[in-house]
């Protein structure tokens, strides 16, 4: 069972705007398995309007009668808090989607950890990025470096409820710097934290933070806590005695001197270098083995991501060149000619040269040739080389001498390639966890970010049927019918109209390659010429017709190189149930029982069962459809996932 994470969210005088946000930032964590418990003391801005609007079962609120103060409201949720593990969180920050899994993972892994932290990207009243805060990570280095200052994130930290309230949970006596007074009691009790280097919060500064106009209270109590906590002697190194002497100083400075002075001294600014000239005018080459009108799923995420990404920024696509037309876009193509090619293996060093001025990119994984060549530069280039994102679409298998090759590659080349690589984003957390790469994940969590392929929720929706020539319930399906895709099952999904032996039930398939013949030669050897139809390869534009002609949509994969199904999101997209294969990755995709089914790969009779629940239960196929709908709307929806890529590419720059 997955570990309930409590988050606990502190609210005094919030502006509505920024509490809103915050708390949605929250219910849109990968992480489904948590509470959100919000303490709000009484105000005249009071949020209580706002947080019941989301009328989510997992928030608890609570409205005091009176104002207590910070450590208190956070004492209060702790103990209305059910999970192991609490959550911080402010009313006008913001949480990446992956926060609480990847602190969660690491407390799983770490056991000697008490708290996890991370770094911070600095923004301001309009979510522009004005900076960073980058915080030592290992425990050791934490606690030398907490005599001088606070180097742990409060609102972005995760920690174990049992070691705070073994300590005495928060004291009232240091306001708003109930956090460093806590820290240290742990600290000096043989606590241990660490701080993941990755940027899981977007810490605000504006014209209403008590953040800002505090500062000298803050000023003050910091001076009471390290006087408290830390010797002078044993302690304290001579910077931090500079330290000291300087802050006691500052309490006769002006408030305003001692924010700017806060800020310089806080915050790395991106002013002050060509960082934010980057992040604004970012230069992005996508790297891909396949690209429309060739269908296949990495070159559409490819396609909809340069397209959306182009937009706003300069984005050119890099493809060898097979061939001579390609789908345009809002992005340049360039076309280039590996040195050798092996099946989709491109061997290609020259793209050094037309790649070094780039500031991100992203790579299409596996595509092999290319992506060894990119670390190379990398390790040799380091910093004046471009960032590289490894977007990873699934595990290698293959047959004979490729599955050999591929073997050769995931045990001395992969370990090498994730190491080096900047950001890693998968499709899914139930994928990262179960794939090739899991070590990775887990070694590198900082690194990874989960990001799904997508779906043009304005294209696939409900529309005007096409006639497919068939009559009765269509089962359909569009897939590559090529040895490289092998695993889509498509001879299961053949031999369960064999078993359904019903005159009304067709199954429509679209896609081309080597192995249609095959398939056809099986069609005629079940005797189900009259039930089954090869459309051939059908282009993009034209795929919403058909989906809309269906009954429904099967996916019954049978490896767990499917790791995601377009296919299955454009289905639901279009309002139509959907039946995948229980593999790691794609059994996430619909959510099983609400807007699509789960099949046991391989299992033809279970597949065979699953087509006739919608095809005899039209009443639950049209229910399925209309939560597939929504879930592609709320989770694969382009536009979505494109702003959540521009916003991590501006944390890789940053």
């Amino acid at each position: 069972m997955p570990e309930l994470v409590s988050v606990i969210l502190p609210v005094y005088k919030p502006q509505l705007e920024y509490l809103k946000r915050a708390i949605q930032s929250i219910l849109n964590q990968t992480h489904a398995d948590f509470e959100l418990i919000i303490i709000e003391d009484p105000s005249e801005f009071t949020g209580q309007e706002i947080i019941k609007s989301f009328n989510d079962k997992r928030i608890k609120y609570v409205l005091n009668q009176e104002r207590t103060n910070f450590a208190s409201q956070i004492n209060h949720g702790l103990k209305l808090a059910r999970g192991n593990f609490i959550a911080r969180m402010d009313a006008d920050d913001l949480s990446r989607p992956e926060r609480l899994e990847k602190q969660l993972y690491f407390l799983l892994a770490h056991q000697e950890i008490s708290a996890v932290g991370s770094n911070l990207i600095v923004i301001d009243e309009q979510d522009k990025i004005i900076g960073q805060r980058i915080y030592p990570d290992d425990s050791v280095s934490i606690a030398k470096k907490m005599c001088m200052k606070n180097v742990m994130a409060h609102s972005a930290v995760m920690f174990k409820k049992n070691d705070i309230l073994t300590v005495g949970g928060y004291q009232s006596e240091f306001g708003t710097l109930a956090d460093y007074d806590l820290w240290a009691r742990m600290i000096l009790a043989g606590y241990k934290f660490y701080n993941l280097q990755e940027f899981l919060l977007q810490y605000r500064l504006h014209q209403g933070a008590t953040k800002k106009y505090f500062l000298k209270n803050q000023l003050s109590d910091t001076l009471h806590i390290k006087q408290k906590y830390f010797r002078w002697k044993k302690d304290w190194n001579s910077s931090a005695k500079i330290r000291y002497w300087l802050e006691k100083i500052l309490l006769f400075m002006p408030n305003k001197f001692i924010y700017w002075l806060f800020v310089k001294t806080n915050i790395v600014k991106t002013q002050n270098s060509n960082i934010k000239s980057q992040i604004d005018n970012m230069r992005i080459a996508y790297i891909s083995p396949v690209f429309p009108p060739l269908s296949a799923g990495m070159g559409t995420a490819c396609f909809y991501t340069a397209d959306k990404i182009g937009q706003e920024h300069e984005a050119t696509v890099f493809l060898a060149n097979r061939r001579v037309n390609y789908q345009t876009g809002h992005y340049q193509i360039k076309l280039f000619k590996p040195w050798f090619s092996f099946g989709y293996a491109d061997f290609a060093p020259q793209l050094f040269w037309r790649l070094k001025n780039f500031d991100i990119i992203h790579h299409y994984y596996p595509y092999f040739g290319v992506a060894e060549f990119l670390c190379f530069f990398k390790k040799i280039f380091h910093k004046k080389f471009p960032k590289i994102v490894f977007h990873y679409q699934m595990d290698m298998v293959g047959k004979g001498m490729s599955k050999f090759v591929n073997q050769l590659h995931k045990i001395f080349i992969a370990p090498w390639l994730f190491k080096i690589a900047d950001a890693v984003f998968v499709l899914s957390e139930d994928y990262a966890k179960n794939c090739d790469i899991k070590k990775y994940y887990f070694k590198y969590p900082e690194k990874f970010y989960v990001v799904p392929n997508g779906v043009d929720i304005d294209k696939f929706k409900i529309q005007e049927e096409i006639n497919l020539k068939a009559t009765g319930k269509i089962i359909f399906t569009a897939q590559a019918l090529d040895k490289a895709h092998f695993f889509k099952g498509i001879d299961v999904l053949i031999e369960a109209i064999k078993i359904i032996d019903r005159p009304d039930v067709k199954l429509v398939i679209a896609g081309d390659g080597d192995l249609k013949e095959y398939y056809q030669n099986l069609v005629n050897k079940f005797s189900v010429q009259e039930n089954v139809s090869f459309l051939g390869q059908i282009s993009h534009d034209q795929l919403p017709k058909y989906y809309n002609a269906a009954t429904l949509v099967a996916v019954p994969s049978v490896k767990k190189t499917e790791s995601f199904s377009v296919t299955a999101v454009e289905a639901m997209a279009s309002c139509k149930p959907v039946i995948v294969s229980d593999l790691p990755g794609l059994r996430v995709t619909p959510e099983n029982n609400i807007s699509g089914l789960l099949v046991k790969p391989g299992d033809v009779n279970d597949l065979a069962n699953k087509i006739l629940f919608f095809v005899n239960n039209p009443e639950k196929a049209l229910a399925f459809g209309q939560a597939g709908r929504k879930r592609a709307e709320e989770l694969y929806d382009w536009n979505k996932i494109c702003e959540k890529i521009e916003k991590i590419y501006q944390e890789i720059i940053v």
